[in-house]
């Protein structure tokens, strides 16, 4: 217990000694109960059986205030904080108490994730003695957040594919391939590109956040600057290739935005959403590369979110006219985040 005093006096983590608990096999604070003995946390003592029984009570109404429905959900919120998977009950109903209305019942969708909350309620709970894994996983679905996930190295199998990936010699000499880079961000694929030792004639770096140029900027200055996909004409394209006359391969790589596909977004509108529908200007991104290009080696790469639904999944495929395969940075290093390319 020393040494994890010490350890949040060294993180700086904000705290209160006269509401510090020592020595107790089983307490109640802060709106949570801990047991020393069994290593586990809870709600209070007969919180999740109030929350329970006014689910059931809600749902017996023939007309519910929208007030109540948030109010209850609030309730479901804070037992399912122990374990925050659970929360993926919940879909309908955030749809539902979101939107203005008058006394309305309950729809059966609703109702149903609720009584499916209440069987879930058992495992409401956190496992204080269970093994921290080695495995950091990230997942972003906003369009104003962020997750970041950073490893200090590779694991055993990563170290095997860096080697094979070396024998192998990928790519070329540093005049003949040139980079075409849609949605790069902060330039990851020039990134690895680097670190597998390899250059390039040329970078084609297509970005609309600065934040992101900038960083592009400051390791690699020389990459021609675009901004939006949207307004990428043949005239630029025929451009490059002028600019890079030694140029004989092309590889371009790049994920659309994932905000529209993915299942963390409960509007889910596919390819028809604002973000992710920018895949049809990559597309017609690759079709302009290819006739100012004809004739060279063009390859792509082109991934996105595994979480689709499986109509974007079969539209993805219909307009590049292949399977996608599932892939996970978790077989090279200690970051799990499945993809489909």
């Amino acid at each position: 217990m020393t040494a994890s005093d010490e350890r949040y006096v060294d993180w700086d983590s904000p705290g209160s000694a006269s509401k510090a608990v020592n020595h107790q096999a089983d307490v109640t604070s802060l709106g949570v109960r801990t047991h020393g003995i069994k290593g586990r946390r809870d709600s209070p003592e007969n919180y999740l059986t109030k929350v329970i029984a006014n689910t059931c009570w809600v749902l017996a109404q023939p007309r519910v205030p929208r007030k109540w429905q948030q109010i209850l959900e609030g309730r479901w919120v804070r037992v399912f904080m122990r374990r925050r998977c659970l929360m993926m009950s919940f879909e309908a109903l955030w749809k539902w108490i979101g939107k203005p209305r008058r006394l309305q019942p309950v729809p059966e969708r609703v109702a149903t994730e609720l009584l499916s909350a209440c069987c879930l309620a058992p495992q409401a709970f956190t496992d204080l003695r269970l093994e921290i894994s080695e495995e950091v996983a990230a997942s972003d679905a906003s369009g104003t957040g962020g997750g970041v996930c950073y490893t200090v190295g590779v694991s055993s199998a990563g170290e095997k594919q860096v080697q094979r990936a070396c024998a192998r010699r990928l790519g070329g000499s540093e005049e003949e391939v040139l980079l075409i880079c849609p949605f790069d961000g902060i330039a990851a694929v020039r990134a690895s590109w680097s670190r597998l030792r390899l250059s390039v004639a040329g970078h084609v770096s297509i970005e609309t956040l600065p934040e992101a140029q900038r960083v592009r900027t400051s390791h690699w200055p020389d990459a021609i600057e675009v901004g939006d996909i949207r307004s990428v004409t043949q005239e630029q394209v025929e451009e490059w290739r002028a600019r890079h006359p030694r140029v004989t391969r092309v590889l371009g790589v790049g994920g659309s935005p994932c905000q529209d596909l993915s299942s963390l977004n409960t509007e889910q509108r596919g390819l028809a959403g604002d973000q992710s529908g920018l895949f049809f200007d990559m597309v017609n991104l690759m079709m302009m590369v290819a006739i100012a290009f004809a004739g060279y080696d063009i390859r792509w790469g082109v991934e996105n979110v595994y979480s689709m639904c499986r109509h974007s999944r079969l539209s993805f495929s219909e307009v590049l006219g292949l399977i996608p395969m599932l892939f996970c940075s978790s077989l090279v290093g200690w970051i799990a985040r499945p993809r489909l390319g």
